[in-house]
């Protein structure tokens, strides 16, 4: 039998950080939509690649946040 990869995520979970979302607990799918919509942003702001490898202005610095990768198993809580 061959070995299959089984990943068990939950959007609705509760994450963290305190540099993103003001410090506040959010659930996973809104942290991945900020994310992706972040991406988004980035890729459509710059048609060439010579604008999408130059350096994050101060404003664009401000407003960016990228959610840190949490380690395997790492249990973020729950907001009661």
């Amino acid at each position: 039998m061959p070995l299959e990869v089984f990943v068990n995520e939950n959007y609705h979970a509760w994450v963290q950080d305190p540099n993103a979302f003001g410090g506040r607990l959010v659930r996973m799918r809104e942290c991945m939509a900020d994310a992706r919509g972040f991406m988004t942003e980035l890729i459509a702001k710059s048609p060439n690649r010579a604008e999408f490898e130059a350096t994050f202005s101060a404003a664009e610095c401000a407003v960016a946040w990228v959610a840190p990768a949490l380690p395997h198993g790492e249990d973020v809580g729950d907001a009661g």
